[in-house]
């Protein structure tokens, strides 16, 4: 029999997974942040994966004002940063109960207050600094703590990825469970997490981003306005090797308009 392409693609994928989590996840947090680094500036100095797109999207973002030169070098930082972040989440589940070492929350009773309005609360960051360390320390403070989070292609890094979550104290809602998990988690009078800055391509709403169309999720607004719930943005960003430090800033109310 002749496998189906696609089929051994999804096994060597999986293969990845579990050698690049036997290669971090035993090795002392810092370490492992460091090797990450290393293969993200592998990624990007020799594989260049994606390394075109990336440098296309600075030159977008900062114009005549960043040299190519400079581009080049911020890419590579860029590389080595998600490097690292990828392997300080396969080695997550051994930072639970002190994370305070790792990630600092500076202001989280601006959280704290939201939820204390009894009306669930939107936790909304980006795909920045280590956002995963974001979740999980602020799961580790509050409960019940919910992740709205894709689905990825392949089923055994789908399990994978959320079981690594749920050992660190969150629970899931994918996106079978769509609105309606979201509105239950909500319900529950938890937070609710989710990263609201990539495209979104079944989707009719768009805004204008360095000057090109964009599509946007429209789930963060309808819950926002149809819930009541308010929404906390949460900023995160490094201040050293396994080191960050998050912001919280509370979000205003949209204003109905009659117009979705």
């Amino acid at each position: 029999a002749v496998l189906h392409p696609r089929l051994v693609g999804m096994h060597l994928e999986a293969a990845g997974i579990l050698l690049l989590n036997g290669l971090f996840a035993p090795l002392p947090p810092r370490w492992a942040s460091r090797l990450g680094s290393a293969l993200g500036w592998f990624l990007f100095a020799v594989v260049r994966l994606e390394r075109a797109r990336t440098l296309e999207s600075l030159a977008l973002a900062f114009g005549e004002g960043l040299a190519a030169r400079a581009r080049v070098r911020l890419a590579g930082r860029c590389y080595r940063h998600f490097g690292a972040a990828i392997a300080e989440f396969l080695v997550q589940p051994r930072l639970v109960g002190r994370l305070e070492r790792f990630i600092a929350l500076e202001n989280p009773e601006v959280l704290e207050a939201a939820l204390a309005e009894g009306k669930g609360v939107l936790l909304v960051a980006g795909h920045l600094g280590n956002w995963e360390l974001l979740l999980a320390a602020a799961a580790a403070r509050l409960q019940p703590f919910t992740t709205y989070v894709g689905q990825q292609h392949n089923a055994f890094a789908d399990a994978f990825v959320n079981s690594l979550r749920r050992r660190a104290g969150m629970g899931t809602v994918t996106k079978q469970a769509g609105m309606r998990g979201m509105l239950r988690a909500l319900k529950a009078g938890g937070v609710l997490a989710m990263a609201a800055d990539q495209h979104f391509s079944r989707n009719r709403y768009f805004v204008r981003f360095f000057g090109r169309p964009v599509s946007v999720a429209p789930g963060l607004g309808s819950l926002m306005l149809h819930t009541g719930a308010p929404a906390v943005f949460a900023e995160t960003y490094a201040v050293g090797r396994l080191r960050y430090r998050t912001r919280f800033e509370r979000l205003p109310a949209p204003v109905p308009s009659g117009d979705e």
